[in-house]
This record gives C-alpha cells, structure tokens and sequence, in this order.
C-alpha cells in the first residue's frame, strides 16, 4: 500500500499521507501520545482528549473543493481545527502569502498537518501549525486574517463559545469566515442550526450566504462576517 495519495482539489494537484501511513504513524506513537490515543480504537472522538483530526472528513473535501473560484493571493489565512489540513494546502497552493494551520492535538499536528504541508509546500516559512485549545487560541492569538477556514468543527455545542472567540479574536476588520458542516452530527450536542441560533445570539457575526451540499447527510457551506 502507498504511504502517500494524490488528489485534485480546486485544481490543484494534492498530496496526503493515505490512511495506511496514518495508522502506521499512530501505531508506532501509541505511547508518546498515549492520553491522546487512550479511546482511539473504540471511537472517532473522545471531547477534549482526541478531537478526531487524523481520519479526513468530508467536509475537509467539500471545503477544498469550494476554495477554487476564491482569490487567495497574498492572503493570510487561518484553519481552525485543520486535522489533515487539505484546505490550507489548497490556500497556499492558491497563492496564499501565510497559513496558519490549529489543531487540538499535538499527535494530529505532528503525524498528518507538518507531513501533509511538506509533502505539498516547499517553502514552510509560508506556513504554521500549532496544537492549541480554541480556549488558548482565542486568549493567545495576536495575527489577523482575511480568511478563517474551518470544516467539521461544529458537532460539539459544548465548544461554540471558546470557536466563536477564535474568530472573533482572529478575524481582520474586513475578513471572511468559510465554514463547512454536516447539517445535522448524530448522536452530538452541535448541528448548523444551534450554530446559527448561537451566532445570532451573540450578534457579532452573521452568514452572508450558504450553498448546500446534498449528500446522504445533507452538508453545507456559510460565510461569515462580521456585523
């Protein structure tokens, strides 16, 4: 089996580790990342120990995909909660001047968005990745972006406050927030309604316009601004 795949997302030539390397890498780190991995075999998610960054969604596709009519150009760019971070390498790939690339997850960070950025990007000064809680993020964070992407990062209510902060402490004046999701996540706290109905609550971003995806779980792209 391959350790790397080829993909065309927006155009634009893709490489990712395949799946195979991934659980590769993950076997051969059980124990450096063993409180992070402690769930792994039993599920795709464990709240705030294993955020689910490994496995590629597909609304990480879905986002990709839609970034090819956006001009990125001497774009800065941030991925919140990027796992395999597909969109940022499109981002760059699309002339995006710097990427910064966040993850819950040191393991994630380390095992599939630093391999699958060099796999693509030569020059890693274009680039960033760092694990961090959006709690940490949005207290620490001093950049400003004209792009914040994030897919698959609304499943989880219990986590919109501490998302909504990242943007809003992240955000340029004038930025754009793309955002991808499964309209409903089964068995979770999130969905894009209860997104929207706590955007609306706190008034301080607002969707300028959706596209829906259908799919057997319907998905869906927004943009955000601020008000």
């Amino acid at each position: 089996m391959s350790d790397i795949v080829e993909i065309v997302l927006a155009g634009e030539r893709i490489k990712r580790l395949s799946d195979f390397a991934v659980e590769n890498a993950v076997e051969k780190n059980k124990q450096k990342y063993s409180k992070e991995f402690a769930s792994i075999d039993k599920s795709d998610l464990d709240r705030h120990i294993y955020e689910g960054g490994l496995k590629v969604w597909e609304c990480s596709y879905d986002l990709s995909a839609h970034l090819e009519d956006i001009d990125l150009n001497g774009k800065k760019v941030l991925e919140l909660g990027c796992g395999a971070a597909l969109p940022s390498i499109v981002a760059l790939k699309k002339g995006a001047s710097k990427v910064v690339c966040q993850d819950y997850n040191e393991s994630v960070i380390e095992l599939v968005t630093k391999p699958n950025l060099k796999l693509n990007i030569s020059d890693e000064s274009k680039f960033e990745a760092i694990a961090k809680s959006w709690e940490d993020f949005s207290k620490e964070c001093t950049e400003k972006f004209d792009y914040i992407l994030t897919s698959e990062t609304i499943y989880d209510a219990g986590d919109y406050a501490s998302l909504h902060d990242s943007m809003k402490a992240a955000l340029k004046d004038d930025g754009i927030i793309i955002l991808a999701a499964k309209v409903v996540y089964f068995g979770k706290t999130g969905d894009y309604f209860r997104f929207l109905d706590f955007i609306e609550a706190e008034s301080y971003f607002e969707v300028i316009k959706s596209k829906q995806i259908e799919a057997s779980v319907q998905r869906i792209i927004a943009y955000l601004k601020r008000k």
